[in-house]
């Protein structure tokens, strides 16, 4: 039994659109056979883009549509959406299933349980009872000339509204004719074209008088009565708001007794959704599309299958691509790769990067993907990049990924449907969200990102020689080959760096390939993913090794690729599991209600301050009775929002928070500290930086206690070391006190504050070193969350560290 979902948007609601579909990929890709997209404005890289992704199809609607009636594709009119549904159905046979899902969807789990739904009942349309308001009536949502048209009775008028963001049935089933005359009342101008929000005076507060709201409440309890109701008599007892295209739906389903379905569970929403909804009607999509984010899901539970979140959500995680095969070679540049047999390694899917193609071009074969994140090699080669990305098509290159400074030389690009920029699928995809970024650990990410679960891994050595013969050191720590006649021990081919090219040194800091592949590896540790470093000699050890002879050799095997396509359907199914996990921790964390009182803080100062453009320095603010400092960094650099654990006991505790990265000169911070306590105070010792005494302002309420000081000379590695004295505590009952770090807000310094108040010295590093099992600190070169910290029985400091959760990791006692 086919199973089809349909969907239609124009390029304004395109990035929600996206949305649906990766939710789709990450939690129902099993559970449907395609989805197809109705295009009603598409660019040509739109449509290309769409084409290009797993399962999705983009479909043309006939010329004959477009002279129903003047904009009757129009997006905000939702005409068209009646003739979606019963187009999906048309060409598919007697029993197939159906499903429109609207562009402002996304999936929290899988929804193999609707079809089923759609299976047995034949039709599936969802209700409004996640709306505190509830129950309302389609008489509140329908406008009195369409229901001239409509003719409905009484008791359809008052029933419930339905919501057509979600409408599903069996084709030539029991409710065909619902889905054919629905269509037919969405090419009538008079159902259709009436404002979601109307003006003033369009609008109807009914004033009842006592007899009318007696009446109104019997009609409302008693069915017997609504079925023999004159429309006429109703309608001055109910309030108007607006129209609602989904009347239609709404209105048959109640004339034929069609089933509906719990919003709670099928389309829940939330107030910020809600006004999302008017203001993509009143103004555009892409409005809200700047206050989209990971997380928006107030009011989300377990419980809640799909989010009408209407664009304040965005997550692209899972989005999955389509793929000539099910597995990957990811091809470095390294000496190892002389020994590969490339002519048959690019049989199959691969990925190059950086300049290699200077080989490819003399062997006349070429990846099947291109990376570069290096942006100083990408300028040294950007003329070439350019090359390959207009001979994409003849070359068979079917996607680049690289930065978005290539815009800058060659502005032309942007939008282009085959290159994929870093910088844009951060905000919606957290797992390329690392502090290390190279062309070879991000190559695997890439793939991942792409659908491929079967990676192999070619030439990536990391055996570098930092300066090579020939290289001669430029602004800042950029290198240029000056003479390449010297052979150049880092790459597989010669001529690979030949005289003009710039780049950076492998490893301007201690082992950063190592560690980057390290952190990419971690990134997807937790999702079914058969990863393989095909090179025994490489110094990257995160995954199994074999040999290039080896896995040719199964690949040669009969069976091979039905094994391959066996294995990737076993990992989707696994995949979806970890994607669920993967959503209820979202829930616990950007749920928590501290948390979201910390965020509405943070955007409080953003809206009204912030202006990332021009990168502005603020000066003091009010926010809920607490003076912040922040400084217009993009979201990428400023400091994680995330809380630590409350800390129990008596005596002096210490927390230790790091400086932000990019800061040059002084730092101005504000720390606010929550504090539990019986009846005591709280009291404030000192601050340092990096064991630097400096001055402070110390300002408390009921809320907590708030830290204002600022320091020059700060190094990126600094930390922040504030000392309390924590009031003793019944030991009984350990909640009764306590204190936990909330947030920091930071800014670069222009001015001293307003006061500084001198204290005594007090040397930390003293301190630690006389209580050897105080302080807890992290492997070298490691870092942990301050979800991750934690303070012992016996300790009095406790090391927070802002760093990326990799959970699990070994922590260490400094002694």
């Amino acid at each position: 039994m086919k199973r089809i979902i349909a969907t239609s948007f124009d390029n304004n609601y395109f990035q929600q659109g996206i949305n649906l579909i990766a939710s789709l990929h990450r939690t129902s890709l099993l559970s449907f056979d395609h989805i197809n997209v109705y295009d009603l404005n598409f660019s040509d890289d739109q449509r290309k883009y769409l084409n290009d992704l797993e399962k999705v199809n983009v479909v043309d609607y006939p010329d004959w549509c477009r002279d129903i009636f003047e904009g009757f594709l129009e997006p905000k009119n939702r005409a068209y959406k009646s003739f979606v549904i019963k187009d999906m159905g048309e060409n598919l046979g007697a029993d197939a299933l159906v499903l429109w899902m609207d562009a402002g969807l996304s999936c929290f789990g899988d929804i193999d349980e609707i079809f089923k739904l759609i299976e047995e009942q034949e039709f599936f349309i969802p209700d409004h009872d996640d709306k505190p308001q509830w129950p309302f009536y389609n008489i509140n949502f329908t406008h009195r000339e369409a229901i001239k048209v409509m003719k409905p009775s009484g008791d359809e008028l008052l029933g419930v509204q339905l919501c057509s963001c979600l409408v599903g049935y069996k084709t030539k089933g029991k409710y065909q004719h619902l889905i054919d005359e629905a269509f037919e009342l969405g090419k009538q101008k008079d159902v259709v074209l009436w404002p979601k929000v109307p003006q003033a005076e369009e609008k109807f507060k009914a004033k009842l008088n006592a007899e009318q709201k007696s009446l109104k409440e019997k009609l409302l309890e008693q069915k017997n009565l609504r079925k023999h109701a004159r429309v006429e008599d109703v309608l001055p007892l109910f309030d108007y708001y607006g129209h609602r295209t989904q009347s239609i739906y709404s209105i048959l389903a109640h004339r034929y007794n069609a089933p509906f379905f719990s919003a709670k569970r099928y389309r829940r929403s939330n107030d910020i959704s809600s006004a999302a909804a008017i203001r993509n009607w009143a103004e555009t999509a892409k409005n809200t599309d700047g206050q989209s984010s990971f997380s928006n899901l107030e009011g989300m539970d377990e419980d809640v299958l799909i989010y009408h979140h209407r664009g304040v959500y965005n997550n692209l995680e899972g989005l999955r691509f389509k793929r000539p095969s099910e597995h990957v070679f990811i091809m470095g540049n390294g000496p190892s790769l002389k020994e590969v047999p490339l002519d048959e390694i690019f049989r199959f899917d691969t990925i190059g990067m950086n300049a290699a193609y200077r080989y490819w071009d003399t062997v006349n074969m070429y990846p099947t993907y291109y990376c570069c994140m290096d942006t100083v090699v990408l300028e040294s080669h950007k003329e070439e990049v350019k090359r390959l990305i207009d001979k994409a098509s003849m070359l068979g290159i079917r996607r680049f990924f690289l930065r978005r400074v290539f815009l800058d030389w060659y502005p032309e690009h942007e939008g282009a449907w085959n290159i994929t920029f870093l910088e844009d699928i951060i905000p919606s995809n957290r797992f390329f969200d690392l502090d290390k970024v190279t062309t070879g650990s991000y190559s695997l990410l890439f793939a991942w990102y792409l659908g491929y679960r079967s990676i192999d891994i070619l030439g990536v050595d990391l055996n570098y020689v930092e300066k090579v013969e020939g290289a001669a050191l430029k602004e800042g720590r950029v290198l240029e080959i000056e003479d390449d006649s010297q052979e150049n021990p880092n790459y597989f081919f010669d001529g690979y760096q030949v005289k003009g090219d710039k780049y950076n040194p492998p490893n301007p800091h201690p082992n950063l390939h190592v560690r980057a592949w390290h952190k990419a590896a971690q990134a997807i540790k937790d999702m079914p993913c058969n990863v393989t470093n095909l090179n025994p000699e490489s110094r990257v050890k995160d995954f199994p090794f074999d040999t290039v002879a080896n896995r040719l050799k199964q690949f040669g095997m009969l069976g091979a690729e039905f094994q391959q396509v066996a294995e990737n359907t076993v990992s989707i199914a696994k995949e979806t599991l970890c994607w669920r996990e993967r959503t209820l921790t979202d829930f616990q964390c950007f749920l928590d209600p501290e948390k979201r009182k910390i965020d509405r803080i943070l955007k409080k100062i953003e809206k009204k301050f912030l202006d990332y453009s021009k990168f502005e320095y603020l000066k003091e603010i009010k926010v809920d009775e607490t003076e912040c400092f922040a400084r217009g960094w993009h979201n990428s650099e400023r400091i994680k929002k995330k809380l630590c654990r409350w800390t129990h006991g008596s005596g002096d505790v210490t927390l230790i928070v790091p400086t932000p990265k990019l800061i040059r000169g002084g730092l101005e911070v504000i720390l606010l500290v929550e504090a539990v306590f019986d009846d005591s105070q709280l009291e404030l010792n000192q601050v340092t930086i990096n064991n630097r005494v400096t001055n402070f302002q110390i300002k408390k309420n009921n809320k907590g206690i708030f830290l204002i000081f600022r320091t020059s000379e700060v190094k990126n590695s600094d930390f922040i070391d504030v000392r309390f004295t924590i009031p003793a505590g019944k030991k009984s009952n350990p909640k009764s006190h306590g204190l936990k770090v909330s947030n920091v807000y930071v800014r670069s310094s222009l001015s001293p504050l307003s006061k500084e108040f001198p204290f005594s010295n007090f040397d930390a590093l003293a301190y630690a070193k006389s209580n050897p099992n105080a302080l807890l600190k992290v492997e070298s070169g490691e870092s942990f969350s301050l979800l991750d910290c934690y303070i012992s029985d016996n300790s009095s400091i406790l090391y927070i560290h802002g760093g990326y959760p990799i959970g699990g990791r070994q922590k260490e006692v400094l002694s």
